[in-house]
């Protein structure tokens, strides 16, 4: 039966996150330690479960005890490797400048950033910046990001900052021999105790400093890639002395950067960051988007346990929700007087959907002739009217089918039909152009069910919006047709 009422009037880093949380924190067993050398291993797979996922609401997940994720907690003296690697780039290996999270939770430098190219099959927004677009540097990830999505991350890199300036401060205030390390470099051939495929030398050196600063120096330098191990042993006092250093050190460097983890939305610490395309994080739902990953792991293994007692109280107060009767401070759903649903796919994904719909229709066959649709094409119809009318919404940007839905409701108030009458639009508005927009102005005055209606509700794309607000228009067309055909 027909739904249109003709005559009706109305979304590997050690404690790897951009690595796909390949690993997290590695915990270590109590080893006897020498005087003369500590080393410093890290390991290459971990159980990925360590640091549970704290917006997991189910109330038959046991809770977790924060004594359970303390042995992710990094250490500053057998982790002094694994410190340094959360804020060093894997694509130059160097300390983090200007860090760039991506969509994908990834972050690089942003001079890292590959170079830009024009994408295809994209039509809606079609700004400037999202016209250009890259391919993921990131093998974990290997999507097409859009250049606008690529901000710089605010909170990582004021966290950067913090850590520079203590390292700087610490360097200089240290008496050139006061604290000493000599460091051993070792590609990753050297830890599995294989020869270098790449016939490298192992590097040694002396270093000022203790562990930490120590690792710091060479990746600031740029003489320490992201995959090398390195191996330490104290020059001047003994391992002790050098372990109590390194543990003031660490400890400073945790609490300067704590004042930025907590969320500026609901003031707690961060749970499950994530950074938007502006550059700002935020506590969100993961479903949304990925987490962004330096911050992350930076989370788990700075403050594991108080990650913990922070899930624990999400979970308890999800728990406590009186069934769905508490009033939230944010109206979810929909932006009121601008008729936008705020719970839709991302702009990267809505771009990756009409992308993919018009790369599968590249080959098929040319339109079929207007005739076979049952229908007499207008004179003044849009070039897409063909397509429409057979059901081809697939093969029709974004962009088009905003316009023919535009240029349907031009063409009907050429004729003055009764739901686009002054009345109608003096309480509606104006036929807006937007593709966000469109379908919610179109389904309050054009005469279909409400059970059509409600179908817009379900939906989380602007695309698929508008393929139904045309699905409706080849169902009134086609019915005037026939109406027109009877003697």
């Amino acid at each position: 039966m027909s739904s249109i009422q003709a005559n009706a009037s109305q979304p590997s880093l050690p404690l790897s996150m951009p690595l796909n949380q390949d690993s997290l924190p590695t915990s270590h067993s109590d080893e006897t330690e020498t005087e003369s050398e500590i080393e410093i291993e890290t390991e290459t797979e971990t159980d990925s479960s360590a640091v549970p996922n704290p917006t997991d609401t189910d109330t038959n997940t046991s809770t977790e005890s924060p004594g359970a994720f303390t042995d992710v907690l990094l250490d500053a003296v057998k982790d002094a490797r694994q410190i340094v690697r959360l804020i060093q780039c894997q694509i130059c290996n160097n300390i983090l400048q200007y860090p760039i999270t991506l969509p994908c939770g990834n972050s690089i430098c942003r001079a890292c950033l590959p170079t830009t190219r024009p994408r295809v099959n994209i039509s809606w927004p079609a700004t400037a910046s999202r016209l250009q677009g890259f391919d993921c540097p990131f093998p974990s990830c290997g999507r097409e990001h859009a250049a606008a999505d690529c901000a710089l991350d605010v909170t990582l890199n004021k966290v950067l900052t913090i850590i520079k300036n203590a390292v700087a401060s610490h360097q200089s205030a240290i008496e050139p021999l006061a604290y000493s390390t000599h460091v051993t470099v070792r590609d990753q051939w050297g830890v599995a105790g294989l020869p270098s495929l790449e016939e490298r030398h192992t590097e040694s050196r002396v270093i000022k400093g203790g562990r930490i600063l120590a690792t710091y120096t060479l990746a600031e330098l740029g003489n320490l890639e992201y995959s090398n191990e390195v191996s330490y042993s104290s020059v001047g006092v003994d391992e002790a002395e050098t372990g109590k250093f390194d543990s003031a050190v660490f400890l400073e460097l945790k609490e300067l950067v704590k004042t930025e983890m907590d969320c500026q939305v609901c003031y707690a610490l961060f749970l499950d960051p994530m950074t938007t395309t502006c550059g700002h994080t935020a506590q969100a739902d993961p479903r949304t988007a990925p987490s962004n990953g330096r911050l992350v792991s930076i989370l788990s293994g700075f403050w594991a346990d108080l990650v913990a007692l922070r899930s624990q109280a999400y979970r308890q107060e999800q728990q406590a929700n009186h069934g769905g009767f508490d009033v939230p401070i944010f109206v979810y759903g929909y932006v009121v007087a601008n008729i936008e649903k705020v719970d839709d796919i991302s702009l990267a994904e809505e771009e990756a959907l009409e992308s993919s719909e018009l790369s599968r229709e590249t080959d098929t066959t040319s339109p079929e002739d207007p005739d076979s649709t049952g229908t007499e094409t207008p004179s003044v119809a849009h070039p897409s009217y063909t397509k429409v009318m057979a059901g081809d919404l697939d093969s029709i940007s974004t962009k088009e089918l905003v316009d023919f839905g535009v240029d349907f409701v031009r063409r009907m108030q050429a004729k003055s039909v009764r739901w686009l009458a002054a009345r109608m639009l003096a309480i509606y508005g104006e036929c807006p152009e937007g593709a966000a927009t469109f379908p919610w102005w179109f389904a309050c005055v054009f005469p279909v069910n409400d059970a059509e209606k409600y179908r817009l509700l379900g939906t989380s794309s602007v695309r698929e919006r508008l393929k139904i607000c045309c699905r409706w228009i080849a169902e009134w067309e086609t019915s005037r047709a026939q109406i027109n055909s009877i003697p």
